[in-house]
């Protein structure tokens, strides 16, 4: 019995696919620490800070969603509306007295090297 070359060959991950993915993972995570913050906005008592780290999770989980979206369909407007949230979300937790948040600073700068690979792969236009 001969087994075929191609039974062999493992599949590399295709890079846009993969980013699509990771991008919903974040959109989806930023929606559900917008619940999480909805239920403490309920269960502890009403505070304006609250409420806007609600709607900031929700509304950029969104925006998340909807690049991931764009992404799929090969957009390259993807990156720049990715990259606007990013440095919007950075101005915000500044502006709020958090400082730098650096978990988005670094998701956000790698995820851009990732378009910027795919934009340069001719995979977005």
């Amino acid at each position: 019995m001969t087994k075929m070359k191609n039974d062999n060959i493992e599949k590399k991950p295709d890079d846009l696919s993969a980013l699509v993915t990771f991008v919903k993972f974040g959109g989806a995570f930023a929606i559900l620490f917008g619940c999480i913050n909805l239920v403490s906005l309920f269960s502890q008592g009403y505070t304006v800070v609250r409420l806007s780290d609600t709607l900031f999770n929700i509304v950029f989980g969104i925006i998340f969603l909807v690049c991931a979206r764009l992404l799929s369909g090969r957009k390259l407007i993807s990156m720049w509306v990715f990259g606007s949230t990013i440095v919007i979300s950075l101005v915000y937790t500044y502006v709020v007295g958090r400082g730098v948040n650096f978990f988005y600073a670094i998701f956000g700068g790698f995820v851009l090297f990732k378009f910027y690979k795919l934009k340069k792969d001719n995979q977005i236009t």
